[in-house]
């Protein structure tokens, strides 16, 4: 029995390192389009660019985005590692389409870095609040971002006309060295480098600081799931107590689900056909309803929303200092009744449905049939012969449901306002919170395997016959 487990065990952590791989490859190479906003959060906005790419580049620094992502990268030899520390992402977007188009990637990055000399000179030493500054200032501040050559081009031509119009900027420096950098860059042009894809390794990657850690701080192997984008917080204090809550409702409605769908599947086996239609209808109707749709009624119809004011629509009643111990359980479940019933019911349609097609299917058995001329009652011939049986699919399908529960709070904690593991999974996708959703993805792998594993040893308990597949699988 350990054996079989430790086998399972190791196929999942296969399963779960794989899952690892290719979800932090796809949130790392996702874009950074709030690097800005969540640099400054909280910050006042400094008129400066320079102030605020030297805020951006320390966010970043301290979140590990100026490495590369994976311990190597397969990019056309034009696009350079170091366009990683260009701090802003639609600057960085714009560098690399630049040296796409001409296959000259440190003459893109000569030409970007000039650029930023020219608006930090703008903006300190020239700063002055004449109409051509002005234009001029906006004009570089555009240029930065734009991503089409051809626009690119017409952008820099005004910018030449405007550089001519200013006295004091056409005798620096700065405008001679970016115009020097510009047409090295449209002249010398390398189409095939963008052609040749080249491999590079990064042993300093921001995977192997994520998952083994460095000295200053310890990585995934040490119980580190690092640090949130959001307000620098640790992963694991933002994830466990909203963990606690959405495992709690799942917990609660999966044994909603078997108390009340198993024997209501049994019951509607034993009805007579006419209300065994009736009853089959209505639950292909509530199996119908999409939750979203379930929760907005239910908030409608008995959550204050128009009709009756019986349930809280939101929230799991947060101010309960002065509240007895009994009065904290019943003010909990008051605000938890409608959330339950949002979880519970597609699964109690589901598993009432089940439970009837398995009861019927066992019921064309000749090994029942050969029972029932005994004479033996429809009751204790359900609880004593049909019932074991069913009972092992009945036990494998909840172990299957409970990861997708898990998965539905993401819509129903949010419409409640729970503060629950899927509702942090919702802000944390529309904030790119990157390691805040790595570590709800470690979470649910584990309740998946664990659930899994849970359903095996109940049927392993219940059924020799399935202990001594489990055997043979071991010797396997």
């Amino acid at each position: 029995m350990w054996l079989w487990i430790l086998k399972k065990a190791f196929v999942f952590l296969l399963s779960a390192i794989a899952l690892i791989l290719m979800a932090f490859f796809l949130l790392g190479e996702a874009p950074e389009e709030n690097d800005l906003q969540a640099a400054l959060t909280g910050k006042s906005i400094p008129s400066n660019p320079q102030a605020r790419r030297t805020i951006v580049r320390q966010w970043r620094q301290i979140h590990g985005f100026e490495k590369p992502v994976f311990i190597f990268s397969l990019k056309p030899a034009c696009v350079l590692p170091a366009f990683d520390s260009i701090p802003i992402y639609s600057e960085r977007q714009a560098v690399t389409s630049w040296a796409r188009k001409t296959g000259g990637g440190k003459e893109a990055l000569s030409f970007y870095q000039k650029l930023v000399e020219l608006e930090n000179l703008l903006h300190n030493e020239f700063n002055k609040k004449d109409t051509i500054s002005l234009e001029l200032k906006n004009l570089t501040a555009k240029i930065l971002s734009t991503s089409d050559f051809e626009l690119l081009k017409v952008e820099m031509n005004s910018l030449k006309r405007n550089c001519a119009l200013d006295t004091q900027l056409n005798a620096s420096k700065c405008k001679d060295s970016l115009l020097i950098a510009w047409y090295n860059l449209i002249n010398n042009h390398f189409p095939f480098r963008n052609l040749i894809p080249v491999l590079r390794w990064h042993p300093d990657c921001r995977f192997l600081q994520w998952f083994w850690g460095s000295c200053d701080s310890p990585g995934l192997l040490r119980g580190n799931l690092g640090i949130s984008l959001k307000d620098n917080r640790k992963v694991n204090v933002i994830l466990f107590p909203r963990f606690r809550l959405t495992l709690l409702l799942s917990v609660l409605a999966i044994v909603i689900i078997f108390l009340t769908g198993y024997p209501a599947g049994l019951l509607i086996l034993s009805a007579p056909l006419f209300w065994k239609k009736i009853i089959t209808t209505i639950i292909y109707f509530f199996y119908s309803i999409p939750t979203f749709w379930m929760a907005s009624l239910l908030l409608i119809l008995l959550g204050g929303g128009g009709l009756l004011d019986i349930f809280p629509s939101f929230g799991m009643g947060e101010n309960q200092n002065n509240l007895h111990f009994w009065e904290i359980i019943i003010t909990k479940i008051h605000h938890l009744t409608l959330p339950l019933f949002c979880f519970s019911y597609g699964g109690f349609c589901f598993m009432a449905t089940l439970t009837r097609e398995l009861a019927e299917s066992e019921y064309q058995n000749f090994w029942i049939l050969a029972v029932r001329a005994k004479g033996i009652s429809h009751l204790r011939l359900m609880l004593k012969h049909v019932s074991p049986v069913i009972l092992l699919s009945i036990i494998t399908t909840l172990g299957q449901i409970f990861p997708t529960l898990m998965a539905g709070a993401v819509l129903i904690e949010t419409i409640f306002s729970l503060p629950g593991l899927g509702e942090l999974t919702f802000q944390s996708v529309l904030s790119g919170n990157y390691p805040v959703l790595m570590g709800i993805l470690l979470l649910s792998i584990a309740v998946t395997f664990i659930s899994f594993l849970i359903s095996d040893v109940l049927c392993s308990i219940i059924s020799p016959n399935f202990r001594e597949d489990l055997i043979f699988y071991t010797r396997l």
